[in-house]
């Protein structure tokens, strides 16, 4: 267990700054979203190009998760917080200047590795919460990292419309240098909970899989709802530019990604409120599988209907 702050209010606080620094970090690899069209166009990059930042941060994430997140196990949490946030911070400043797409992809990469980190700050907070407000302050955390998430899509298409790409890099640049010292002063430190070496850790993770059909459940709709989602993120940008052809989309494209917002806002409660409601969780499950098929129709109809008025789409030859 770490070191508990001492008081209500001292607990209440570092519950409330694990929030905002969750809000600031989901962002990083969601500035982006709505901007790929104004990166597109400045570097001179096709699609597929531009296609490997969102591939990378999401990927990195991925990667992250795999192989940092387990080592709050093994060391102490606090550590392992900053470490990421400083380097996430400095891969923010590095695409907020970087010279050419291949420097803005790497950069997007380590981004998302270091985005994993939202993961440790969950394992934090149910650790130093009041076991009679965990639920709450996990709940709300979350939600913190969904209007983060938000924040950066609306934000960034604006601030690429009006400013220019980079500076939504700078925003998110100065928002996380200015909370690295107050979590340098507040973080509490946490005990390992097993001395297990760094490959058993790995392999615990495929033991639990094989091991529990449930995750290996959720594992497969997620992985699904993924394909789904990234599909959904990488391509809106490239297709709303090739339909209108205009690079200040940026910020249409960021009020477009408003809706997917509020759904990831709004799905879980709805989803809690379903399974309360219901005692299942396949209804909640195939209502949003079915959310998605329409979405993907709605897109493949736009564009449908596009071609056939004669307007230059660009997506026939790529597919």
């Amino acid at each position: 267990m770490p070191d508990h702050p001492t008081s209500t209010a001292a607990h209440r606080g570092l519950v409330a700054l694990l929030i905002v620094a969750a809000f600031i970090i989901s962002g990083g690899i969601h500035y982006q979203t709505p901007m790929l069209a104004a990166i597109a166009a400045e570097f001179q990059a096709d699609a597929a190009t531009t296609g490997w930042i969102p591939t990378l941060s999401f990927g990195g994430m991925m990667v992250g998760i795999l192989f940092f997140v387990p080592l709050g196990d093994r060391i102490d949490k606090r550590r392992l917080v900053l470490a990421k946030f400083i380097v996430l911070a400095l891969a923010q400043a590095t695409m907020a200047a970087a010279p050419s797409i291949e420097v803005l992809a790497a950069g997007s990469l380590v981004t998302g590795i270091t985005s994993s980190l939202g993961l440790s700050f969950i394992a934090i907070t149910a650790e130093i919460a009041h076991p009679d407000h965990r639920g709450r302050a996990l709940g709300t955390q979350l939600m913190a990292m969904f209007c983060g998430i938000l924040f950066a899509r609306i934000v960034g298409g604006l601030i690429a419309a009006h400013l220019g790409w980079r500076y939504s890099y700078v925003l998110s640049t100065a928002m996380l240098v200015g909370i690295i010292p107050v979590l340098w002063a507040r973080l509490p430190s946490t005990r390992p909970t097993t001395n297990a070496p760094y490959g058993a850790l790995l392999a615990s993770l495929w033991k639990l899989y094989r091991a529990q059909g449930g995750i290996r459940r959720a594992t497969a709709i997620q992985f699904m709802f993924g394909i789904c989602y990234g599909a959904y993120v990488a391509l809106l940008p490239t297709i709303v530019m090739d339909l209108y052809g205009a690079r200040s989309v940026s910020g249409i494209i960021g009020c477009l990604y408003t809706g997917a917002g509020v759904g990831t806002l709004l799905g879980p409660w709805l989803a809690g409120k379903a399974y309360d409601a219901l005692g299942a969780y396949d209804l909640p499950i195939a209502a949003g599988a079915a959310l998605s098929f329409l979405a993907a129709a709605c897109v493949a109809l736009l564009i449908h209907t596009e071609k056939t008025h004669g307007k230059k789409t660009g997506l026939s030859g790529r597919g």
